[in-house]
């Protein structure tokens, strides 16, 4: 592969990685805060904010992965 595609792609997963990390911060502040000062959200809809932010940590862990294996090249 040409070594500025492969800077391409390894900033693109660096990128994506920061970015998901800062989205699933976000959503964990603003979500669980909000469960925390009102408990009379059903339990479905917490268990779906918190399947969101891990699916969001799954992402950024796979962005991490993608970019060190890069790296490696």
């Amino acid at each position: 592969m040409d070594k500025k595609f492969v800077w391409h792609l390894k900033f693109l997963f660096l990128t994506l990685f920061l970015l998901t990390e800062i989205l699933s911060g976000i959503f964990s502040i603003v979500w669980f805060l909000e469960v925390e000062s009102r408990s009379i959200l059903p339990l479905t809809e917490q268990t779906i904010k918190t399947v969101w932010v891990l699916v969001i940590l799954f992402f950024s862990a796979f962005c991490l992965f993608c970019f060190t294996r890069l790296e490696e090249k």
